[in-house]
């Protein structure tokens, strides 16, 4: 288990008012999708700006985020409506969606700080829409079936607001929140990988690189091809005396997480203590990669300038590697065969 139990409660925990064009759908109705407003938005839901549903309806909600190109498309249950609209509850989040939104959420949640405006106690810090506090003008009715549906009303002035959804159990939120934090840590270790075959292709040049010098770099003995690496760095810019040692943290970091944290700790999923210690981890070895990443970028659009490679030479030469590395069991298996 690397690092210790921390506490994940953070700014992008509670909601944040945003105004977003998104589109709702119902599964099984008539209406293919609707346009909607989304007015609110937290890791655990969203504010609908749109008619009446029924508590407990599902629904799927497609929207799009800023510099993000592929729309998001979640699945969600109705929770609370009133007369602007529903609340909604996320249901089955990938890693990649959860990763999505938090860093989202954490751009607004860092400009508020920056103008003094985040209050890290406001409400909703449960990740969650809270439902309503006040029920408008209930009817009184002795037939309790009028109550389950919220969209029925009994007089021209009455209407019907939502029941509280039901409480997650604490055990399922926890593993789910274990999960997310995984494809999070997850999705820093890729974006380290892919800075990292920029800066061998930059550093190398003119000589060329192979998959399999990407793939020493991320191997279990990284040392010798760091430090091969470093000195190749070298030759074009001066390097942070600390660069060494964060870079090999985080390949140790991230070899961790691909291959042993859940092998070595799966026991800890188990019990509320354990979940905790995965979640601090998690945080942990996030940090621990975007600083590694943020600190070679640095580095890496240094050589870039020097050497003349645009971002787009170096996406192709990376897809033209990882093609090779792709290739290469396939062409072992057809060996195979054409020994047999």
């Amino acid at each position: 288990m690397m690092g210790s139990t921390l506490t994940y409660r953070g700014r992008t925990s509670g909601r944040h008012d945003v105004d977003l064009a998104a589109a709702i759908r119902v599964p099984g109705a008539k209406v293919r999708a609707q346009i909607c407003r989304l007015r609110n938005l937290s890791l655990g839901g969203t504010f609908v700006e749109l008619g009446r549903l029924a508590m407990g309806t599902r629904v799927n909600i497609t929207f799009g985020l800023p510099r993000v190109s592929e729309r998001l498309s979640l699945d969600a249950v109705v929770t609370w409506a009133n007369d602007d609209g529903v609340g909604v509850q996320f249901v089955g989040l990938r890693a990649w969606e959860m990763w999505v939104m938090w860093s989202y959420l954490d751009s607004i949640a860092a400009a508020k700080e920056a103008l003094g405006e985040f209050d890290p106690d406001g409400a909703g810090d449960d990740g969650q829409l809270d439902a309503p506090t006040v029920i408008d003008r209930m009817p009184t009715v002795e037939d309790d079936t009028q109550l389950t549906d919220p969209a029925l009303a009994v007089g021209d002035d009455t209407q019907v607001i939502d029941l509280m959804p039901a409480i997650e159990d604490d055990t399922e939120a926890e593993r789910r929140d274990v999960y997310a934090r995984y494809g999070l840590a997850m999705n820093c270790a890729h974006a380290l990988e892919r800075t990292i075959a920029h800066v061998m292709i930059l550093a190398r040049q003119p000589e060329p690189i192979t998959s399999a010098d990407i793939d020493a770099i991320l191997g279990r003995d990284h040392r010798r091809p760091l430090e091969q690496l470093l000195r190749s760095m070298a030759w074009h810019v001066a390097l942070q005396p600390t660069l060494e040692s964060l870079l090999d943290a985080a390949l140790s970091a991230r070899r961790w997480l691909a291959h042993e944290c859940f092998r070595d700790d799966a026991e800890q999923l188990h019990s509320h203590e354990g979940r905790a210690a995965m979640l601090g981890s998690f945080i942990d070895v996030t940090d621990l990669l975007q600083r590694a990443d943020d600190e070679l970028r640095e580095h890496m659009h240094s050589i870039r300038e020097i050497v003349g490679m645009s971002d787009e030479e170096l996406d192709r030469t990376r897809g033209a590697l990882l093609a090779a590395r792709s290739e290469r069991p396939a062409a072992r298996a057809r060996d195979s065969v054409g020994r047999i």
